[in-house]
């Protein structure tokens, strides 16, 4: 079969000894560089030598416009998807086995890497008259975000830099070991780990020769066009720690207010890491962050969140920032939880597939907990404030007794914001936070808690965990909803069956919710003596 995106010039020829394979590495290419290419080289090699598979071809393939706006700042040069394609095969004319696929950027709308594997499964499985395996090639940073794949097929993921948080760990946690076989890993050792599109960028932007980071003919191409970038601002820029004093007086602290090593790390993210400290001797946790240009707007915004917050006993205590002496680093100082997250205590103590949040916290201290949780809630939505993130992880214990507080205000906007788009784990996003992506109001977080609710029923097994994201958001928006595999007592289903309702206006308000749950821990309290 002939396919205008995609040239067989390159593919090699069929086994009928050993599976046939190809390879995909998806990816902006905005530029494509020498790192790009020796991933798919190390991936092949590491294919056909160790897991007796003929490689018959490798693919470049660039994502629609749409998914490069939405990884770029907004100040950043994106290239042309004319540009992309002309520079990927320029960077892959010397090799023999190197294909460019440009389909994605051939649509109006962005298709996605569902649409576009199962497009490229019809086109080789019409070509060669029998199935051809698609590998995805990703590297180690990326890998969490491909469970459509892993969790069904083969991936390969090169790692040759830092990838931002515990790789082993996150490799054998309890969600990702049943498909470790799936899965993989390439160590790539000797790969200078400097090597980025981002770097190339600001190489070219600031008149700099990249060197031998990209092909000559790509670099050559650059000169040709007169393609020149504005400059990224992910590398560290220096800010004026006055810049934060618009927050009381009172809430700004200097590193040298907090005591312990600055190595006993809490917990990882994307733009930040959590340390253990110490503040007038009392145990805290404190979020540090590199204050780039990208970073800061962020930092700002949980500030602003942060401070509007107050005091509540169901939220997450905050005792003030600051900036470092250099100005390049922020930090935000908070009470430290020694109950971990609930998903962590869940997991930690269900020690059986069956088990339920009943049996994990005993003496109905289970129903305390999604009290606690409900008025958290209710206070913030009190205030005007808008969580966008609800789930299990993302509710920190106090232990002895326990108490569960809301925490992470990272993507928390003011009812007063313009912009509310959805945010967190689509799994547990509002059918009406899905189908109009700029609508997010106090009932959206009302459907995110009732997703808590049965995640917690259930011990902390996510929703759906078995489906696809695409399954899910087209369940969702039919209106179909997870069952109950859990006995739970009846009026607990039907808070959780209120809060999850279709209609937003159909859903109780919080405040209401935490009427009905302390109905319901009465009930059971009253059921309780009876039974005595």
């Amino acid at each position: 079969m002939a396919s205008d995106d995609l040239s067989f010039d390159k593919f090699g020829c069929l086994s009928s000894e050993l599976p046939n394979g190809v390879l995909l590495l998806n990816g902006c290419f905005n530029p494509i560089h020498n790192n790009h290419i020796r991933t798919l080289e190390l991936a092949r090699q590491h294919l056909s030598a160790e897991q007796k598979i003929n490689i018959i071809g490798s693919l470049i393939c660039l994502t629609h416009e749409a998914a490069l706006r939405r990884k770029m700042m907004e100040h950043e040069h994106i290239l042309s998807a004319k540009d992309r394609i002309a520079m990927c095969q320029l960077a892959v004319s010397e090799y023999n086995w190197l294909t460019v696929f440009t389909w994605q950027t051939q649509h109006e709308k962005n298709p996605g890497i569902i649409k576009t594997k199962k497009y490229l499964e019809t086109v080789l499985d019409q070509h060669f008259n029998q199935k051809v395996q698609i590998i995805s090639i990703c590297g180690g940073d990326a890998l969490p975000k491909l469970k459509g794949a892993y969790t069904k097929e083969l991936v390969v993921t090169v790692i040759n830099r830092s990838v931002g948080f515990d790789f082993d760990a996150w490799l054998s946690s309890h969600e990702v070991s049943p498909y470790r076989q799936n899965i993989h890993v390439v160590y790539d050792h000797d790969c200078p780990t400097h090597i980025s599109s981002t770097f190339i960028r600001n190489q070219i932007s600031s008149g700099r020769d990249p060197g031998d980071t990209i092909h000559p003919f790509v670099l050559k191409y650059h000169r040709e066009h007169n393609i020149t970038y504005t400059r990224s601002n992910n590398e560290e820029k220096l800010i004026d720690g006055s810049s934060l004093d618009q927050y009381s007086s009172n809430t700004i602290l200097s590193w040298s207010d907090l005591q312990g090593a600055d190595d006993i790390e809490l917990g990882r993210g994307r733009c930040a890491n959590v340390y253990a400290k110490q503040l007038c001797n009392v145990p805290v946790a404190v979020k540090v962050i590199k204050l780039t240009n990208r970073n800061l707007k962020q930092f700002r915004q949980e500030l602003d969140v942060i401070h509007h917050l107050g005091i509540h006993s169901n939220i997450l205590h905050f005792y003030g920032h600051g900036v470092n002496g250099q100005g390049n680093i922020g930090f935000y100082v908070m009470e430290q939880c020694l109950g971990g997250n609930l998903l962590e205590h869940l997991k930690q103590y269900s020690y059986a597939s069956s088990q339920t949040i009943q049996s994990i916290f005993p003496n109905q201290q289970w129903i305390h907990l999604c009290i606690d949780i409900a008025r958290g809630l209710a206070y913030i939505e009190s205030i005007g404030v808008l969580h966008r993130d609800i789930k299990t992880d993302n509710v920190l214990l106090v232990l002895n007794p326990t108490v569960a507080k809301i925490a992470d205000f990272t993507v928390s906007k003011h009812t007063s914001t313009t912009e509310y788009i959805a945010r967190g784990s689509i799994r547990h996003y509002a059918p009406e936070a899905i189908e109009q992506k700029h609508i997010y109001t106090p009932q959206a977080d009302v459907y995110m808690f009732a997703m808590l609710l049965f995640e917690l029923a259930h011990g902390g097994r996510r929703i759906w965990q078995e489906l696809e994201t695409r399954v899910i958001v087209a369940q969702v928006l039919k209106g179909e909803r997870p069952l109950f595999q859990v006995q739970c007592h009846t009026d607990y289903v039907q808070i959780v069956r209120e809060c999850w309702d279709q209609l937003p206006l159909n859903r109780p308000k919080f405040d209401q919710i935490v009427e009905k749950l302390e109905g319901l821990e009465t009930l059971i309290k009253s059921s309780e003596m009876d039974d005595r």
